[in-house]
């Protein structure tokens, strides 16, 4: 199976520096032009079944992309969420002590555990198939901490996905391979 995973488009939230978790956030007008490039260049890939966080900002993403996919079903899940930041969401990354709260946050072990799931139910129903999804950047760093064998511990240390970032995955039911990675070739336009 094919997995295409991207990261939604710049949000209102980014350009402040808030840490937004499992809150919604609202696209920037840039985000929305971003998400529609993103679109361009993915609509001549056959598609059949796309999938999204079902926080706003990555939905409003997919559904851009997912109109030049009309016939492919589309999902919305818990599964392709940003990590919990608990306390801290809705502050602004300046304002955090990152080691000190890191226990009280989902670890991103869970991350891509749940993402993982996901990835596992849908081969079940697409192992040909070519999927969408979208996402975001710490449960974009987790699959790519997977595919690369690397260890989550210093999860940061994967370059930082770029709103609508495109990665291409392949998946045999076992493994998750990286054949493409942070590719923002369709912003430069």
């Amino acid at each position: 199976m094919k997995i295409i995973v991207v990261r939604h488009g710049e949000t209102e939230e980014n350009l402040k520096g808030i840490i937004m978790g499992h809150d919604q956030g609202t696209l920037t007008a840039l985000g929305y032009e971003q998400a529609k490039k993103a679109a361009r260049a993915l609509e001549k890939e056959k598609i059949d079944a796309v999938f999204t966080s079902d926080l706003a900002r990555a939905a409003e993403t997919a559904k851009i992309i997912a109109a030049f996919h009309t016939e492919a079903p589309f999902f919305a899940t818990e599964k392709l969420r940003e990590r919990d930041y608990g306390a801290i969401q809705g502050m602004n990354k300046a304002d955090v002590d990152w080691e000190k709260c890191e226990n009280e946050l989902e670890s991103l072990h869970q991350v891509q555990s749940r993402a993982v799931e996901l990835i596992d139910a849908v081969w079940q129903d697409y192992p040909q198939g070519q999927i969408l999804a979208v996402s975001h950047g710490a449960a974009m760093r987790a699959l790519v901490a997977l595919a690369k064998d690397e260890s989550l511990q210093q999860p940061y240390d994967t370059s930082k996905p770029g709103n609508t970032a495109i990665y291409r995955f392949e998946y045999d039911g076992k493994k998750l391979s990286l054949t493409d990675e942070n590719n923002l070739k369709h912003l430069i336009a």
